[in-house]
């Protein structure tokens, strides 16, 4: 009976120890895009940007999902515009485009836009409202 006792002490002893030597790793991010059509205005301020690169660039971002695992593609396209923006070195893509594949469990994501950088940030004023018409469409 002793001999049992200790057996199962020192199988959970090695469990805890291999438990304990996982490491685990993390990692995040932001991203921002410019939309071209929006419905609303949230903040009154006007932006300015430059563009990095004066045409549209491509990305592809791979992402493996586990069987049975459901994936939100809207998380997905943050991940790959992220990866597009570190590539070029930008702020923000503008009009991001996207083209989704999914192959057994490997989900291709090809993102296209302009990179840009923020030029001037400004607080819109009474002669900025005729941007608001855009807003409207």
């Amino acid at each position: 009976m002793k001999r049992t006792w200790r057996i199962c002490l020192f199988g959970v002893l090695i469990l805890m120890f291999l438990a304990s030597c996982e490491s685990t790793s993390f990692s995040t991010s932001t991203y921002r895009t410019a939309e071209t059509r929006n419905s609303f205005v949230a903040v009154p301020l006007i932006v300015e940007y430059d563009t990095v690169i004066n045409q549209v660039v491509t990305d592809t971002s791979t992402f493996r999902v586990a069987d049975g695992e459901t994936m939100d593609y809207s998380s997905l396209k943050k991940w790959a515009v992220i990866n597009c923006s570190k590539k070029y070195g930008c702020d923000v893509l503008v009009n991001p485009a996207y083209i989704i594949t999914n192959k057994s469990g490997d989900i291709t994501i090809i993102v296209s836009g302009l990179p840009a950088r923020y030029k001037k940030i400004r607080q819109a004023t009474a002669s900025d409202t005729w941007m608001l018409k855009f807003l409207e469409q």
